[in-house]
């Protein structure tokens, strides 16, 4: 387990501590130490108040300091903290730039530090966009003759480019002047040149600066100057989103002749940059890529032109143009020709032309289905047919160089790592054929389980774990393609050799794991064999696994998973008495109870006797309250884990799947005890038992899905899991209700809307509502965000807050921290206080709730809302703000802090 990040709740100790050990810092040692370490904690916890006062003091360091090694340190501190300072109070780092300012001001005899200054006011310049004084002295220095100031403020004027228009404005009157002098260096040229990239904040200022980039172009013969032009035109026409067309003609004009090999290379590493915007380019231009392509015996210049091929070709639209019938016919011919020389450059096995050339080809493909299978555009029979040879002989060629790279592999074992690389990269352009071609699935999953059969006494695991790793997410995509193949792949994970391959007996364990048979029977005799064969690869010798433990745990966790029990109970026995660290032995026992659980559901309950319980058949009851036994046996191992890690008081994504699991066993042992007395006609029927049962069902759902965004860091398969768990209530709060319904009516009814099979997860941003009463409280919320782990996936964009007052204390008896079902209350609460707002917003209740949306940046939030505030008898007690994540993807986490406000 990764260790939690610590929280700081007071920020101003910390800022008392950085402070106070900044100033403590004598030495030109200690200071450097102290000041590389400001950053680290910027990046921990980026307060803007803490980070204000910090550079503030840094700052004053500047001006006061009379050594440069220590002005170069502040240079890279200012630096690393450019991405925190734009959300930070601009006037309250007024003082910070006038210290950074000082030496300028005060026309400093020290050039370095001039330039220090120069450069640090650069990663300010977000705070000098009105700032006219600064401005102009950052002007007056580009005129400098000391080479290290000059080149100083055209960094400051670069940065400060990009973020005011009226500095760019000024900025390129003067270098259109400065351009015309011929006292410039190149190297000072191109460094001033490159400037007017930022020129596209109006299009006057793009078409003027294009001008002057254009007329030194023409005069220019030097290929590193031609280069620079052209980039800074690229860049221009990204921004300014004028002058496109004319770009890429430029471009193609240059990529094709070009002065040297260096210029054209250059000009089709800026046409890649526009095509991947894909705004403007036409058949032609492709047609002269590709035959850019075919002609040119310059390597790089072929790779370059079939990388930006590619790109167009994965966006469609060209594609689309070139082959739809309502194109001219012979330029789809050309197009053919030319593509089928590229499929020819695919020969040499490890040649960069070869790889990308395959690339091209597979995307050509894989765009082309597309095209056929989701538009209704017909395209010229003569590219149909070719795509489907093409397709064939793809296959068939990318499986031969796979297995001459695991030939010579074998033999030159000084370039396996190279060697397994490209294999990598063929691999992964099958499987992106294979994602659309089903029979191609199966096809090329059939030939690699014969190369690992025919080429596994190699021993090189390292490739062969890439060969495995294919198979297994064909696996997770097409379980029936594994079905089909389970002997081969049986007879593979069986032989010695692959036993001496720890990665790739890992990988295609987890493939056999993802597809058991379906017959309880079948299943325990397959489960048994893999035990048997897991035994053999960890070297079993009665007691103990002596080999391989990791990956066999590994293994474990992934068969509980796939739904194998037997095995995964079996793998974590074999490791509970050989460890010898209490808190893993109270893990693997965790597990073991789960997956003793887990089994006997799976094995004795059959869907067919479930619903249809005789006397000989209550065993059925008793196999869900030994599953109940069992997860409360597993919950008393798990607390003994959280103590012995000192996580007691944080939640466990593990301790709350196993109160869910508890609750499900229980609402379904209910569910058919009752509904086996509601279906026999010998017992009174008790309508409001089925009902109970139904709300039980509902509210199991509720859980599974609050638990489900309650957890950040929580991976994509335990979601999954939670939320087939939740359909699954929901299908059967369905039947309760159709049932009810059928039997009452004597016909067959279904209520479809009752349950979305498919979650939608909603959100929009939501404006303050403003409603007149007799007082408004403004409320500030600010705060940081922390995941609490270091590496989390999932990427956050916004914070949604529900405000709302009650007279009721929500957490009088509990802290809200530590108990999700809290939490969950509170949540119920503030969102039907949100759903009531949404509603009736046009009503001025004398009560209601605020919603607002606030955006995460470096991750810090803050807002000020105005929360309508009643008067009287009816005023509120508390005021409560309940706080959820919107990640990314737009769904919602409800992770807290939910927070209660006293009133006086």
């Amino acid at each position: 387990m990764k260790p939690k990040r610590k929280v700081i709740q007071d920020y101003g100790k910390l800022k008392r501590e950085i402070l106070n050990k900044l100033r403590v810092a004598k030495t030109v040692e200690e200071q450097l130490v102290q000041f590389s370490d400001v950053t680290r904690k910027f990046d921990e916890y980026p307060d803007p108040n803490l980070i204000c006062n910090t550079l503030s003091f840094l700052a004053e360091c500047f001006k006061t300091c009379d050594k440069n090694e220590i002005r170069y340190c502040l240079l890279k501190v200012f630096k690393e903290t450019e991405k925190y300072i734009k959300q930070t109070d601009s006037a309250a780092l007024d003082h910070t730039v006038k210290n950074i300012f000082y030496p300028l001001e005060n026309r400093s005899n020290d050039t370095v530090a001039r330039a220090i200054a120069l450069r640090i006011l650069g990663y300010l310049s977000i705070l000098l966009t009105d700032r006219i004084d600064i401005q102009h002295g950052i002007l007056q220095r580009l005129d400098s003759t000391f080479p290290i100031e000059a080149n100083a403020a055209i960094f400051a004027a670069d940065k400060l480019c990009a973020k005011t228009e009226k500095f760019s404005a000024i900025l390129c009157d003067q270098l259109e002047t400065k351009f015309q002098s011929n006292d410039l260096s190149m190297a000072f040229r191109i460094k001033l040149i490159r400037i007017l990239r930022h020129m596209h904040w109006e299009i006057s200022l793009a078409h003027k600066s294009r001008n002057i980039c254009l007329q030194m172009l023409e005069q220019s013969s030097d290929g590193i100057m031609q280069s620079a032009i052209l980039r800074t035109l690229t860049l221009l026409s990204c921004r300014a989103l004028v002058d496109r067309s004319d770009q890429v003609e430029l471009l193609m004009e240059y990529a094709i002749n070009g002065s040297n090999e260096c210029v054209r290379s250059n000009a089709l590493v800026d046409l890649l940059n526009l095509a991947k915007k894909d705004s403007v380019f036409s058949v032609s231009h492709a047609l002269r890529l590709l035959n850019l392509v075919v002609n040119t015996s310059e390597q790089i210049i072929k790779i370059k032109a079939l990388r930006i091929l590619t790109v167009l070709i994965k966006r469609g639209r060209l594609l689309a143009d070139l082959l739809s019938q309502r194109s001219d016919q012979d330029l789809c011919i050309e197009a053919l020709h030319s593509i089928q020389n590229c499929e020819d450059m695919i020969h040499d096995i490890t040649s960069e032309v070869s790889i990308i050339a395959a690339q091209f080809c597979t995307e050509l493909i894989i765009e082309t289905r597309r095209i056929v299978s989701r538009t209704g555009i017909l395209i010229w029979t003569e590219w149909n047919t070719y795509i489907s040879e093409l397709s064939s002989k793809i296959q068939s060629s990318f499986l031969s160089i796979i297995v001459g790279l695991i030939r010579v592999a074998d033999i030159n074992a000084s370039d396996r790592d190279i060697h397994g690389k490209i294999i990598k990269k063929y691999l992964k352009f099958l499987f992106s054929m294979c994602l659309s071609d089903d029979t191609m699935a199966l096809n090329v999953s059939r030939s690699i389980i014969k190369i690992m059969q025919e080429y596994i006494t190699t021993n090189n695991d390292d490739i062969f774990a890439e060969v495995s790793k294919f198979i297994l997410m064909v696996g997770k995509l097409r379980k029936s393609i594994i079905q089909t193949l389970m002997q081969n792949l049986i007879t593979v994970l069986r032989s010695s050799e692959l036993l001496q391959m720890p990665r790739s007996f890992t990988l295609l364990a987890k493939t056999a794991l993802k597809v058991p048979p379906e017959v309880n029977t079948e299943a325990e005799s397959f489960q048994q064999m893999i035990i048997a064969t897991i035994q053999s690869f960890g070297q079993f010798d009665g007691s103990t696994i002596c080999n391989n433990q990791w990956n066999i745990y590994l293994i474990g966790v992934d068969a509980g998973k796939s739904g194998c029990f037997s095995v995964m109970a079996s793998i974590m026995q074999f490791f509970v008495t050989a460890v010898d660290v209490d808190a893993s032995r109270y893990w693997l026992r965790a597990l073991i109870n789960i997956a003793t659980a887990e089994k006997g559901m799976v094995m004795k309950v059959g869907i067919d006797q479930m619903f249809d319980l005789q006397p000989e058949q209550a065993d059925i009851l008793d196999t869900f309250e030994d599953s109940i036994r069992r997860y409360a046996q597993g919950d008393e191992e798990l607390n003994g884990f959280m103590a012995l890690m000192d996580i007691s008081n944080q939640r466990l994504f593990a301790k709350w799947f196993y109160l869910l699991r508890v609750e499900f066993f229980k609402t379904m042992k209910s569910f058919l005890e009752k509904l086996n007395q509601y279906m026999n006609p010998r017992i009174k029927r008790k309508k409001k038992d089925m009902v109970d049962i139904q709300e039980m069902m509902l509210r199991a759902a509720h859980i599974h899905d609050f638990v489900a965004h309650s957890f950040f860091d929580v991976d994509k398969k335990s979601l999954e899991i939670l939320e087939s768990y939740r359909i699954c209530c929901l299908i059967l709060v369905n039947a309760i209700k159709s049932l009810l319904v059928g039997v009452e009516s004597n016909q067959e009814h279904i209520d479809p809307s009752l349950i979305p099979l498919i979650p939608m997860i909603r959100y929009g941003n939501n404006k303050d509502k403003a409603i007149l009463v007799q007082e408004k409280l403004v409320l500030k919320l600010e705060g940081i965000v922390q995941s609490g782990y270091e590496a989390v996936s999932k990427k956050l964009k916004s914070i949604e807050m529900i405000i709302f007052g009650s007279n009721i204390d929500f957490f009088e008896k509990s802290n809200p921290e530590n108990s999700l079902l809290n939490n969950l209350k509170f949540s119920d609460v503030a969102l039907s206080y949100r759903e009531f707002a949404t509603k009736n917003s046009d009503s001025l209740p004398t009560s209601s709730a605020v919603v607002c949306s606030v955006e995460i940046n470096n991750n810090f939030f803050t807002s000020s809302v105005i929360f309508p505030f009643p008067l009287g008898k009816d005023g509120f007690r508390f005021i409560n703000v309940h706080t959820r994540v919107v990640d990314e993807q737009s769904v919602m986490w409800t992770i807290g802090p939910d927070l209660r406000i006293a009133i006086e």
